[in-house]
């Protein structure tokens, strides 16, 4: 305890990720849990792996519940957009069954984009946002096949206006990427 004091009687912010753990762990060990909690979040939220010396941190907050399954479920949102999936599919262990199976279907559709045709347009908001995750992913690899499966998926009803706008954003940028003047079409219906 008395080092971890030392630590924070001479600590200044830095960027460094490892010390910032380093103080995280400090502020922990000094019984500062509120302000240990706050730092180790803005540590966690982040896309990838973290150095080892976060983990005690981590492991900690997570078993007392200040970092939540919300956290976790961000965090995994993070992960899959930065495209590390073997972080994301370590964080899906940690989630809530519904979550799971909700993270296994997001994995599933970043490997294969084009598998968003099976999910059903509804109202639920993380199926929208897997539709346009899925859709953009697949508009920036093949735009022919992006275009092709956003018609057909269009004409059912249930997808909200956000989730048509960046939709036909997304369809409209894979186009351009290509140089396919399609682009210009989609990209000018845009509010």
């Amino acid at each position: 305890n008395r080092e971890w004091r030392k630590f924070l009687a001479f600590h200044t912010p830095v960027r460094d990720v490892e010390v910032r753990c380093h103080y995280a762990q400090a502020l922990l060990r000094t019984g500062k849990q509120k302000s240990a909690a706050a730092q180790a979040q803005a540590l966690w939220r982040h896309g990838s792996s973290r150095p080892r010396a976060c983990d005690a941190v981590f492991k900690t907050l997570l078993s007392t519940g200040a970092l939540t399954n919300e956290d976790i479920w961000i965090r995994f949102n993070l992960a899959v957009r930065a495209g590390n999936t073997r972080l994301a599919q370590y964080l899906t262990k940690r989630l809530p069954a519904a979550r799971q199976a909700q993270a296994a279907r997001w994995l599933a559709l970043r490997a294969q984009p084009a598998r968003v045709a099976e999910l059903q347009p509804a109202a639920d908001l993380p199926d929208q946002t897997l539709t346009r995750y899925a859709l953009r992913r697949l508009a920036l690899a093949d735009s022919d096949a992006a275009t092709a499966l956003w018609m057909k998926l269009r004409q059912r009803s249930g997808y909200g206006v956000p989730t048509r706008t960046a939709n036909d954003g997304h369809i409209g940028l894979g186009l351009a990427l290509d140089h396919d003047a399609r682009a210009f079409g989609w990209l000018a219906s845009l509010p």
